[in-house]
């Protein structure tokens, strides 16, 4: 009788901490996401001064950024993407027209 009411008495505990565990695990999740976004954020920062200060760095930089300019006017000119981007240009107007329409109301 014994073992059997121990065994309950830890069912019940167990059943009770996986029951409590969703919410902990949501603000702790939270916490974490938080720390990440610190984190990024900070990354970000540090990348920017060792790119500003370090000579072969901000060498290196220059040159990605480059070719990362020659490689967006390469893909702009092909005929799929001119296309896309004159609708993107349409779109824009539209919405342009619609706030100064709006703002004017």
């Amino acid at each position: 009788m014994k073992k059997l009411m121990f065994s309950t008495v830890l069912c019940l505990t167990m059943f009770a901490a996986v029951a409590a565990e969703p919410q902990n695990t949501t603000e702790e999740l939270k916490k974490l996401e938080q720390q990440q976004a610190k984190l990024a954020v900070e990354m970000r920062k540090t990348r920017m001064e060792l790119i500003s200060k370090d000579p072969d760095i901000q060498r290196m930089h220059k040159q990605i950024m480059a070719l990362h300019k020659e490689l967006e006017l390469k893909i702009d000119n092909t005929r799929e993407m001119r296309s896309l981007l004159f609708k993107e240009a349409e779109l824009a107007k539209k919405m342009e027209e619609l706030k100064k329409s709006t703002v004017k109301k």
